[in-house]
């Protein structure tokens, strides 16, 4: 919550809504679990494998021309990218070194699409949202039952990242 009142993170508040009167023990319950696999794993006596996860951004535009506007270039996809993997294994000297252990979580951009075809951009799917949603920004609302259900890929398979503009949010995110 920012300094006048203003949400900008909505992902608790929306969690709070997706779990009803059951929030406060769906939270114990996936924070049980998560030190479960800890704890199994620090006494485990394992070889390190580093699981890679492919990776699909949606780029939600309006039909502006790639890299203006929403539609955004794909060198700023990579930066992320380059981010994510920084924090998931605590690369030394990157802004990802600190505090924390390596997940030996690697995630890489999808190279063929649901079908096997291979992606004109890897790891980038842009969809013009108007024919789904109209004109943006959209809401989360927009997101949770236009947008998402018309575009996202087998979850099993693909991490799947929508990339667009919000109306009131910097951004949301769900538990697994």
């Amino acid at each position: 919550t920012l300094p006048n009142g203003d949400i900008k993170c909505a992902t608790e508040p929306l969690e709070r809504i997706r779990a009803g009167q059951n929030y406060d023990r769906y939270k114990a319950l996936f924070e049980q679990r998560m030190a479960d696999q800890i704890q199994e794993l620090i006494q485990s006596e394992r070889q390190a494998v580093v699981y890679e996860i492919p990776i699909i951004f949606h780029i939600i535009h309006n039909g502006e021309a790639v890299g203006t506007g929403d539609n955004i270039a794909a060198n700023l996809i990579d930066a992320q990218l380059e981010q994510l993997n920084n924090d998931f294994r605590k690369i030394a000297g990157t802004s990802g070194d600190g505090g924390g252990v390596d997940t030996e979580i690697q995630f890489c951009l999808a190279l063929l699409d649901e079908n096997g075809e291979l992606l004109p951009e890897i790891g980038i799917n842009r969809i013009d949202a108007r024919p789904i949603a109209g004109i943006g920004p959209y809401s989360d609302s927009d997101y949770d039952n236009e947008i998402k259900p018309a575009t996202q890929w087998n979850p099993d398979q693909y991490l799947n990242v929508w990339v667009g503009s919000l109306s009131a949010l910097l951004g949301f995110a769900q538990f697994p």
